[in-house]
């Protein structure tokens, strides 16, 4: 059963990142077929963000207190629905309220699935548990707009959405593979209030904000520039990204390992300055091969940033609440990550406009280096008790 929560997750996630990454190739050319107003593209795009912003702690909150399976097969559900809506939309309001629906089913998905990975996986283990199930996450980044441009080109815009519809309509019914029970839902599961007092909480949420900031600043402005100094079109652009997020993908179950091996404040503080360090390079380097190794290496010191703050929560949440925590926890995750995203393009390309890429990325890094520095002080003072 362990082995197949684990699948099943991985295939959620997996799904949910598809659906996120078809739209990219697709959405701008039909809202410009359609005549839709320059501000709709930003709509439609943070609509979803939105709606993961919302949901991320609610829907934790009910994985605490129904159990891991019905919030999955909400968010499923939900994903399904929304899914054939956004393939039928023909304006750009219901665009947008399909999106914002999306990623109020995509909460749901990711605050109790890796909530129930975290119920099935031995204590020790928890890293490496974790890290192979958001290893759909990285697959679904390389896919998805790879899937949704192929696809929409041989067959029309609506077909990747109605086959992502179709394979989630298959994925709910495999979740009722799962115990009823599993997840250990009480109706006693504690406060947001009460989650984030404790440290590893407040520390892992906080790292999560600072590293999808950074993924906020790379997604918009790392394409233009790789355009612009080194000539790269739009597939090679995707293969740059792509490049990045399978290297990524191949080292994250080494990451997982060492969270399971490592004081998660110590891995966490080691990324943090790695990324600190690294964050200017892929803008000062000066061939398009070294930019991209320094793009994938970034990434991977971003990993180094992240995988250790979910199993880090959920022992400090085992420790005080029990697993009846655990969807909270990771409701404050999905919270946290969205918030670093939603922020980061925004205030990244106003910066950029001003200053240009290498000074946004060199404010980041002063950014990360303060975050480290408050990371420094939670290990110390953890050292001290000791």
């Amino acid at each position: 059963m362990k082995r197949t929560a684990l699948w099943i997750v991985a295939a959620c996630v997996f799904l949910d990142t598809v659906v996120y990454g078809a739209i990219v190739p697709i959405v701008p050319l039909y809202l410009e077929e359609i005549g839709a107003p320059a501000w709709a593209l930003g709509t439609v795009f943070a609509a979803y963000s939105a709606g993961l912003l919302a949901g991320g702690v609610p829907f934790g909150i009910l994985s605490d207190h129904w159990g891991r399976r019905p919030v999955l097969l909400t968010g499923l559900g939900g994903l399904v629905i929304t899914t054939l809506v956004f393939a039928c939309s023909g304006s750009v309001w219901l665009l947008a309220i399909s999106r914002l629906l999306q990623g109020l089913a995509a909460a749901a998905i990711w605050s109790a699935g890796p909530a129930l990975v975290a119920d099935v996986a031995p204590p020790d283990w928890r890293g490496r548990y974790l890290s192979l199930a958001m290893t759909g996450t990285n697959l679904g980044t390389i896919i998805g707009p790879v899937f949704g441009g192929t696809v929409a080109g041989w067959l029309g815009r609506q077909a990747p959405f109605l086959l992502i519809a179709a394979a989630s309509g298959l994925l709910f019914l495999g979740v009722f593979a799962l115990p009823r029970n599993r997840g250990n839902a009480r109706s006693g599961a504690p406060p947001t209030r009460q989650v984030l007092q404790i440290p590893e909480v407040r520390l892992g949420a906080g790292t999560v904000t600072a590293a999808a900031f950074g993924y906020g600043i790379v997604e918009p402005l790392f394409p233009g520039d790789l355009h612009a100094r080194f000539g790269l079109d739009v597939s090679g652009v995707g293969i740059a990204f792509g490049i990045m997020s399978a290297v990524y993908t191949v080292v994250q179950p080494l990451l997982g390992w060492m969270a399971d091996r490592r004081s998660h404040r110590a891995m966490i503080l080691a990324g943090t300055l790695l990324a600190a360090f690294l964050a200017p390079t892929a803008a000062l380097a000066p061939t398009v091969t070294s930019a991209v190794g320094a793009l994938a290496i970034f990434s991977i010191a971003g990993g180094v940033m992240i995988t250790p703050c979910m199993p880090m929560m959920a022992t400090a949440a085992d420790r005080k609440f029990g697993s009846g925590g655990y969807g909270v926890a990771f409701g404050i995750v999905n919270t946290a990550y969205s918030l670093g995203l939603a922020v980061g393009p925004p205030a990244a390309t106003a910066l950029a406009e001003n200053l240009g890429l290498v000074a946004v990325m060199v404010l980041y890094s002063l950014f990360l280096l303060a975050a480290a520095a408050g990371t420094a002080k939670s290990l110390a003072g953890r050292r001290a008790v000791r």
